[in-house]
Order: C-alpha cells, then structure tokens, then sequence
C-alpha cells in the first residue's frame, strides 16, 4: 500500500471526520475514498505489505486450484487441538 503524507490543512479537515469522504479535485474528478481509523495509529504500527510474498501467494493459490475445500484445510478438531482446545 502506497504511504501520500497529507499537508496540516487537509489532516486537520480529515481528523474531524466522524464517516467515510470522498476525495476530489479542482476539477470534480474523484481522487479516491477516506475512512478515518477508529484508533490512533502510527504509520510504522501498520503492515502495509503482506506477510506472504506475491510469488508464494501464487503458489499456494496453484496448489489448491480444483480441490475440495476438505481437501486444501485441517479439519477443525485438529485445528482447535494444536491451540489447546
């Protein structure tokens, strides 16, 4: 995910926002959509990127195109087991 710092200006009017805004320019064009966070976060608190790299994901998505779902996961009181349950 892409970082854009924002100018005081513009963080002071988005901060106040209670819901969801749409973001436009001069022109009328739409920039993109603001959902304020429920809880104050640092951008260093955030995971921007995911855990998996693309090359992986997409291997994983390969190796389990066509099965049945009962066939790709663990089975529940396997799953539970492993946490203590």
């Amino acid at each position: 995910m892409k970082k854009i710092p924002v100018d005081q200006s513009l963080s002071k009017q988005l901060s106040g926002l209670k819901g969801q805004a749409v973001l436009y320019d001069a022109e009328g064009r739409v920039l993109g959509y603001f959902s304020p966070s429920k809880e104050e976060l640092k951008i260093e608190d955030m995971q921007l990127e995911s855990p998996m790299p693309l090359a992986e994901i997409q291997k994983l998505i390969k190796s389990i195109e066509g099965k049945r779902p009962e066939e790709v996961g663990k089975p529940l009181k396997e799953i539970l087991s492993r946490w203590g349950y």
